[in-house]
Formats: C-alpha cells, structure tokens, sequence
C-alpha cells in the first residue's frame, strides 16, 4: 500500500513538473510570437482615481504603424535607419523625422522584449511576474516605478498585460491588449 501511494505521488508530481513545464514552454512561445509578430494591435489604457485618463490604440503592419488616441491619428514609418511620423495638418499630411522615444510608436513594439517565460509565476492562467524580475523592464515610463505586471495568452500570442505604475505620486492602472494578429493592413499617408 505504501508503494502504491509513493508511485502515485511520484506520479502526480511528474505530472505538475510537466505541466508547469509545459506552461512555461507555452508563455515562452507566446512571448516569443508576439514579439516577431509584424502586423497586429495594441490598445491601450490607462486609468486612475477609476477614471480613464488615457486610451491610445498602435496598429502594426511591418514597417508602418498608426496611432490613434482620441481624434489624433499619426502614422510612422520605420526606415533602416530613421523612424518618420506622419501627422495630418488640415487637408496636408507632413512627414517628420522622430528625433525622441517618445515620439516613437516602435517603442511600444519592445514592451515585451526583456520579459522570458520564468521570470513569471503562473496562476490558472494569469502570470504574474515575480518581484525580482521587474528591473528586466528597465525604463519604462521615464523610470517611474512598475508593479502588479500580469499577463494571459490567448492561443499562441499574449492577450492582455495589466500592470501598475506611479507616476508623480498617483497611482495608474495601465492594460495592454494584443489582437488582430496577421490581419492589420495599413497604408501611409499621401503627402
């Protein structure tokens, strides 16, 4: 009887090591796709006090981008070795070269490029990234301290990230959706 409880346990646990594994393996591969993924979206939210301060929506199509936040939409352009903005004056469309981060759509395109699959716990099917790994993120929003940082997959991709941030003493929920995964389709403007 002893026997047959220790292979069961030995069983059950071989069977939560691959799992886990197997987990990891499959947030890796998510990470990893979303990262080389060249035509998709990403919106943006960010709210504090519960109220929404800032929504912004990227759409990625290789080397052209589009932001939309509010009625503002810019187009960039990301050449071998510069980025463009293209923003809309009147009936005129300018092209000017993107000199800040800041002002850098393709930014937003590296979030997850410090991240790997264990510097994450996983909870059903939340991960959570452990607290000695958010150094990994580096300066994300000009240093100002992150927190709470969790993540989903959907299929192989990664669906959602929500993470907390302070900036200037106030609390701000910030939420990430990826989607539209190989089906954004973007054309620059006519200039």
């Amino acid at each position: 009887m002893k026997k047959l409880f220790k292979m069961i346990a030995v069983l059950i646990t071989a069977s939560l090591l691959t799992a886990c594994g197997l987990a990891n393996n499959n947030l890796e591969s998510a990470l990893q796709n979303t990262r080389e993924a060249t035509s998709y979206t990403i919106s943006f939210t960010f709210t504090a006090g519960g109220r929404e301060i800032l929504a912004s929506t990227i759409d990625f199509d290789g080397n052209v981008a589009r932001r939309t936040t509010g009625s503002m939409v810019s187009f960039y352009e990301n050449t071998n070795d510069r980025v463009y903005r293209y923003d809309q004056f009147g009936d005129v469309w300018q092209r000017i070269e993107v000199t800040t981060e800041a002002n850098n759509a393709f930014i937003e395109n590296d979030f997850l490029s410090n991240l790997a699959a264990h510097f994450f716990e996983r909870s059903n099917d939340v991960y959570t990234l452990l607290p000695e790994h958010y150094e990994e993120l580096g300066e994300l929003f000009g240093g100002a301290p992150v927190s709470n940082l969790t993540l989903t997959r959907s299929g192989n991709y990664v669906n959602e990230v929500n993470f907390i941030v302070i900036i200037d003493g106030v609390t701000v929920n910030g939420r990430m959706v990826y989607s539209n995964f190989g089906n954004v389709s973007l054309t620059l403007p006519v200039l």
